[in-house]
């Protein structure tokens, strides 16, 4: 949406459809997204979703569930779940190619489920489940 001369604003721009998950880059003009397991960037500009990262079909590749991009706007991180909700980190250059594993949360008791996380370059912030429960007996009088 751009403001027009008058000041008001124009009508709503669609950039792509099937994607979640957008990520702004640092410059502001283009955006990283997720969908159909895979990896995107889409440009401010129009045109198509350039696919950055696709796992080969039938593959242990991950799919990208949250996509952020570095600071210097020349490498994308992204969160995976493997079939056991295991979630791991990973960077891959902003150009594309193979993903590399920073993180494996390995842990069942202590997962990160959710797909949004946090990066200043140099540290990941991110929530933590911890899985435990209390179990409680009573006796029952009538």
């Amino acid at each position: 949406m751009e403001r027009t001369p008058d000041g008001s604003w124009g009508d709503p721009l669609l950039l792509v459809r099937g994607m979640a998950e957008p990520s702004w880059s640092p410059d502001g003009r283009s955006l990283a997204v997720c969908g159909g397991g895979a990896l995107a960037t889409v440009s401010l500009d129009g045109g198509d979703p350039r696919i950055v990262y696709e796992p080969e079909p039938g593959s242990d590749d991950p799919n990208p569930d949250g996509s952020l991009w570095d600071p210097d706007g020349d490498t994308l991180y992204f969160k995976s779940h493997d079939g056991a909700g295991l979630a791991a980190l990973w960077s891959i250059p902003a150009s594309g190619g193979r993903p590399r594993l920073l993180v494996q949360f390995d842990d069942p008791m202590r997962q990160s489920t959710r797909d949004d996380f946090a990066t200043d370059g140099t540290r990941f912030y991110f929530a933590i489940e911890d899985r435990q429960s209390d179990i409680w007996v009573m006796d029952v009088e009538q």
